[in-house]
């Protein structure tokens, strides 16, 4: 009996580590793509989002979404946090690219 439950643990451990090192990969990857750091800069500098925030400080290192390029219509979604000083918000930002292919925020939502 005490070798199935080392055996259960020891699988139980491997899958929650494929999971976790997944999950950092993946928002990892969201991170670095070049629609997430034009989202960041563009939300960034919006006024409603510095008074929101009592100017912006940051971002939180969890963020949701995707991106889809090589497609009639590119289009990218994040869920991302911005770190104020007086407050954090949560900011739900659509993306698209405009004439010159270049990645622009077509729309975004404070929740």
């Amino acid at each position: 009996m005490n070798r199935v439950l080392k055996y259960t643990f020891l699988g139980l451990s491997a899958i929650i580590l494929i999971v976790t090192l997944f999950t950092f990969w993946a928002i990892n990857q969201l991170k670095n793509s070049e629609a997430y750091q034009v989202a960041i800069k563009q939300i960034g500098s919006m006024p409603i989002i510095q008074k929101a925030t009592g100017e912006v400080e940051g971002y939180g290192w969890y963020v949701e979404g995707f991106v889809k390029e090589n497609s009639l219509i590119d289009s990218a979604s994040f869920l991302l946090t911005v770190k104020g000083k007086r407050e954090n918000i949560d900011i739900l930002c659509l993306m698209g690219k405009d004439e010159n292919k270049q990645w622009i925020v077509k729309e975004y939502k404070i929740l």
